[in-house]
Parts: structure tokens; C-alpha cells; sequence
């Protein structure tokens, strides 16, 4: 199960992106795919899981990943030039790492710098599947948390799949949220 937040070109599966993620099995990691069709790339971010801080800030093409335990006092994991256009797709994506079941991102102290466009739903947000899934995802809002709730095989290799709930951005700016808790269909729930 992937749970963080995300920057991305589009919503094709393939897209070129930025993700900065929680694991319960695989701890923290700065994963992107540097241009739309290419291979993911992997930076370690250590150990560790929900409740987690993770950042990314983005600065023309090049995109900055860090995580956090308190908010406060932030890690670099990596940086890495990404070929994103002016406009990107920015918010919080989640990946049961199986078709058959959804895996849930509680994520809260969600903030987005730069300037964001409007969208039509409530808070400005929009929620799709991208790629290939086994089960609808959902994502919900309320007191100022949100609910995140995908399956997929993965967001890796040269497509994606999985749930993202997202806002556009245009120009440069910055993802922060903390990862309250992940709950992995196949595990529980991993919080504090």
C-alpha cells in the first residue's frame, strides 16, 4: 500500500509525475516517473509509517521531496528534474497494491502553496481513478481531513494505477500533508 502526496502532468496513466509516499511495508520513498511513458525511479526516504509528513515542492521542472514527524522540522529525501507542464495536477493519491481490495489514506493539515485554480466540487477538489483498477475508489472531506480510499496493482513501472484526489496548479508550489493513518486492506490500519 502507497499512500502521499502527488504531483502530475495529467491524469494518463502514464504521466509524468512526482510522489512522495507512505508505506506500511516499505517505509517512506520519493518515487517519479521524469517524463510521460518512462520508468518510475526510487529514492529512499527510510524507515517509517503513518503518522507521517511528506512535502513536495515543485520549482519549474525540478521537484523536491521531504518528509517529517513533527511538520515542523523537515528531511530532504531527493530531488529530481520532472518534465511537467505549467499546469499540473497536485493532491493525494493512494494504491492498495492489489486490484481486489481498496486500501484508505486518512490525511489531514493538507495545504497546497502557489497559485491553485478553482474546480466545481466542494474545497476546490476533484477524484478519479487513473489506470486500470480493480475497485471504484471514493474520496470524502470533513473537518479538514481527508479520506482517500483506492485499489490498483501500483503506481510503478511505466503506467500507473490508483486512486488521486486532486486540484490543479499553475506555476510553482508546494504539497504538504500529513499521513494520519493508512489502513492496507491487507494489513490493518497503521497509525498512532
Amino acid at each position: 500500500t502507497k499512500v502521499g502526496v502527488m504531483v502530475r502532468a495529467s491524469t494518463s496513466s502514464s504521466a509524468a509525475h512526482a510522489f512522495m509516499l507512505v508505506s506500511a511495508a516499505k517505509g517512506l520513498a520519493f518515487q517519479r516517473r521524469r517524463s510521460a511513458g518512462g520508468l518510475t525511479t526510487n529514492t529512499s526516504g527510510g524507515s517509517g509509517t503513518a503518522p507521517r509528513w511528506v512535502r513536495l515542492r515543485r520549482a519549474g521542472t525540478r521537484m523536491t521531496a521531504y518528509v517529517s514527524s513533527t511538520g515542523t522540522s523537515w528531511t530532504l529525501v531527493g530531488s529530481d528534474t520532472v518534465s511537467l507542464p505549467t499546469t499540473v495536477l497536485v493532491g493525494l493519491a493512494v494504491s492498495s497494491h492489489t486490484t481486489s481490495a481498496l486500501a484508505t489514506g486518512i490525511f489531514d493539515n493538507v495545504s497546497i502553496s502557489g497559485t491553485v485554480a478553482s474546480a466545481t466540487l466542494p474545497s476546490g477538489w476533484q477524484a478519479r481513478d487513473i489506470g486500470p483498477v480493480g475497485a471504484t475508489g471514493s474520496a470524502s472531506s470533513s473537518g479538514g481531513s481527508f479520506t482517500v480510499r483506492g485499489s490498483s496493482d501500483d503506481i510503478w513501472g511505466t503506467a500507473d494505477a490508483f486512486r488521486f484526489a486532486y486540484r490543479l496548479l499553475s506555476g510553482d508550489g508546494t504539497i504538504t500533508a500529513r499521513v494520519a493513518s493508512l489502513i492496507d486492506s491487507k494489513a490493518g490500519p497503521k497509525s498512532a
